[in-house]
């Protein structure tokens, strides 16, 4: 039977396709593309993107684009940049561990989308707010933010956005352990990342399918999705889905009886190197953390031990990004409160200008 597994393993690796060389980094195009771009409402996009596109790897970063944005589109006058900032700022203060100041942008930037009758920027913002929900456990919430960002990507027929949004349903069901729901929600999700060829989108859903499938006991087709994740976010940086894809495949080859249940360290293993090869410490924390469990589980303490230390040194990284955030999160406050004044000082000043015009006349 041992010959049997180790014969399918060699065969799995001749016929698994060679994995495509790194892609370049969109960021290094998108800084070549700020450094010659005017400070205009062009450029305040460009710093948005690269704050989404920082979101998972480095969320500092993603929050020193966004107060640049922000800014800029404050001193503009461009209110739907203003707008965006706030949303990639809500996502970067999430990512950093600080939610209150998530949560404060977040539904700044819903209430400026909403003043400005702005479909897009709305369900970004709704959208936002519930993966900030979901991040914390909150599944109702997360629910209903979610359900009302596919309102309006529906209604607007934002089919881009609507990927993305069908996807996160799917997400927050499968926390809620509610498997067929999460089926329906994810394959859809998934077809249309299919059809809009939204490759980190495709890639996260089939990893969270095969953790669908996994719940519904339906191993093989679980398999079939995790490895279908792990060949499309090889060598494209997605480093979310190659963590959360070879988890899933750890998690489940931890259920299998026999040999196979060895696969369980080596697939644990390659979510760690994803997580530290791609700078994600939210990957490496979890793939750690199940490393450790899985090695006390075989009484091997020493290497627990090893992996322990590794999650808690991770863990204090992150609480010292955490505590960054915090001090980034005054200076965005004070920003937006000088903003407010100025707003009011010009209101009054207008409503001084009409009532002496009212006096002349």
């Amino acid at each position: 039977m041992n010959a049997l597994f180790i014969f399918s393993l060699l065969l799995q690796l001749v016929l698994t396709p060679v994995p495509p060389p790194p892609s370049r980094p969109r960021t290094d195009s998108l800084r070549l593309l700020l450094a010659t771009t005017p400070p205009d409402s062009g450029r305040v996009l460009l710093l948005a993107q690269l704050a989404y596109e920082h979101t998972q790897t480095d969320p500092l970063a993603t929050i020193a684009y966004g107060k640049q944005a922000l800014l800029l589109a404050q001193q503009l006058r461009f209110r739907r940049g203003e707008g965006l900032a706030l949303v990639r700022l809500g996502s970067g203060f999430r990512e950093a561990g600080n939610y209150p100041a998530a949560l404060q942008m977040g539904l700044q930037g819903l209430r400026l989308a909403e003043v400005l009758h702005n479909p897009e920027l709305t369900s970004r913002a709704f959208n936002g707010l519930g993966y900030l929900y979901w991040e914390q456990g909150n599944s109702r919430p997360a629910l209903a933010y979610f359900f009302r960002a596919k309102a309006v990507t529906e209604k607007s027929h934002d089919i881009t956005l609507l990927t993305r949004v069908m996807g996160n349903i799917g997400n927050v069901y499968t926390q809620l352990n509610q498997f067929d729901s999460a089926r329906i929600y994810s394959l859809r999700g998934y077809a249309l990342d299919l059809s809009q060829h939204d490759l980190t989108s495709e890639v996260g859903d089939a990893a969270m399918l095969g953790n669908i499938y996994t719940g519904l006991g339906r191993l093989r087709l679980a398999q079939q999705y995790y490895r279908s994740s792990i060949r499309r976010a090889t060598g494209q940086r997605i480093t979310f889905a190659l963590c959360r894809a070879y988890l899933g495949q750890a998690r489940l080859m931890r259920r299998r009886p026999g040999p196979q249940a060895d696969s369980t360290f080596y697939f644990g293993r390659q979510a760690l190197a994803a997580g530290q090869n791609g700078h994600y410490p939210k990957g490496v924390l979890e793939a750690s953390q199940f490393l450790a469990a899985a090695y006390a589980a075989r009484h091997d303490s020493a290497t627990a031990f090893r992996y322990l230390t590794l999650a808690s040194a991770t863990r204090d990284t992150l609480f010292s990004q955490t505590r960054m955030a915090q001090v980034q999160a005054l200076d965005v406050n004070e920003r937006l409160r000088q903003q407010e004044l100025a707003d009011q000082q010009a209101k009054i000043a207008g409503e001084r200008r009409y009532y002496w015009l009212l006096a002349v006349l």
